[in-house]
């Protein structure tokens, strides 16, 4: 399990730390995951790995764009002290943020 901010984010869920689990959908339970994973920017191309497999050809980049946008709306109206940035040039990161 890793843990930003107040969130709590496992291979199965994401819940709120002292709170209810967040309801999310598989896809953006992979692409949290990935950006967990990482201290820093998380290329396009590695999200779009983790959300297909190892044969990511089959993906549309406005699936991801979607998803991230759900994302940006789920998180902070679930009370999670966390933010997906969009780095310019490199793909998506994952911060924690004080309230």
């Amino acid at each position: 399990m890793k843990v930003l901010g107040n969130l709590e984010i496992s291979d199965t869920c994401v819940r709120i730390a002292g709170a209810d689990v967040v309801p999310l959908t598989a896809l953006e339970l992979k692409v949290l995951n990935r950006l967990a994973q990482e201290s820093g920017a998380v290329s396009v191309q590695a999200l779009h790995q983790s959300m297909y497999g190892k044969d990511p050809s089959n993906s549309d980049s406005n699936v991801l764009q979607v998803v991230v946008s759900r994302l940006r709306k789920k998180l902070p109206a679930a009370g999670a002290q966390v933010a997906i940035q969009t780095v310019r040039g490199s793909g998506y990161s994952l911060e924690a943020v004080t309230a």
